[in-house]
């Protein structure tokens, strides 16, 4: 199925975008265990086939060319990281972890620099946040490497495979208007974003047009991300590359979508603050 324009992709002029973004042909039911046969995958969930490649030029017009409607809920961004946070995660030795348990002894063997690194990361995140809005800590954390996807229900230990955050106040009809976030990598190794580019409410379009009494405002979000790889498992699924030392910007909220860790052989470690951030600002 040919990708279309929806969700845009802004990045630095550090990055190139064809070294930057791959796409492939869709989805496929995830069943059964991870890499290490600790968490298996919910019913009913979706991962991204494993058949990568570089973008189109087309394709890469339709993820890049910006609307005057697109704004912080419909834009992706990818940004490099100042080499004073660098230098700080290095001293403390954040990078070299291997899980939870060592992530918080160092924190812990170096309070100072870890209060230094804090306000950095803060004054890096101020520079996206919008004006009179403010941020919240999300998650710091260390997750496996070699992951086809990275998201999983602590409640029941199960992996979701792609699927939508819905916070505070989102739903079918307001996902929109939800808060996004940035996402540190702060690894020794790469890790990815895998997204379908539509928002919410173009996900209940498509839909709409194959079945006018398919979407309801008050569907559960869950079931609109079923519904879509039911009927449409073909579209494309966006990876956008993250090199260490690198943040995303997404209104994951607003997009079906996921973390990975696939082929890594280090811990993945990674920071989330949840804002309302404009990745077209600085």
């Amino acid at each position: 199925m040919k990708l279309s324009s929806g969700i845009k992709i802004s990045i630095d002029n550090d990055f190139t975008i064809k070294d930057t973004v791959m796409i492939n042909d869709g989805v496929e039911e995830a069943v059964g265990f991870d890499r290490y046969n600790e968490k298996r995958y919910a019913d009913g969930a979706f991962k991204p086939k494993n058949n990568w490649r570089n973008l189109t030029d087309e394709e890469i017009i339709a993820l890049t060319k910006l609307d005057e409607s697109d704004d912080f809920s419909t834009i992706v961004g990818l940004k490099k990281l100042p080499g004073d946070i660098v230098k700080i995660v290095e001293e403390i030795g954040i990078n070299a972890v291997k899980d939870g348990n060592e992530l918080k002894k160092v924190v812990l063997e170096s309070k100072e620099k870890a209060a230094v690194l804090n306000a950095q990361i803060e004054a890096f995140c101020n520079r996206f946040l919008m004006p009179g809005l403010n941020m919240v800590f999300h998650a710091f954390g260390v997750l496996n490497g070699n992951l086809e996807t990275t998201a999983y229900n602590q409640k029941t230990g199960e992996y979701f495979g792609l699927h939508l955050d819905i916070g505070k106040g989102g739903g079918y009809k307001t996902a929109a208007l939800s808060a996004n976030r940035i996402t540190f990598n702060f690894s020794k190794e790469r890790r990815s974003l895998l997204f379908v580019n539509k928002s919410v409410k173009e996900l209940g379009a498509m839909l709409t047009s194959i079945d006018s009494t398919i979407i309801r405002d008050d569907i559960n979000v869950d079931k609109l991300v079923n519904l879509f790889f039911t009927h449409f498992p073909d579209y494309p699924v966006i990876r956008v590359i993250q090199n260490p030392y690198e943040v995303y910007i997404a209104p994951t909220d607003n997009i079906i979508h996921d973390g990975s860790t696939y082929v890594n052989a280090a811990a993945d470690i990674n920071l989330v603050m949840r804002g309302f951030f404009n990745p077209l600002l600085c």
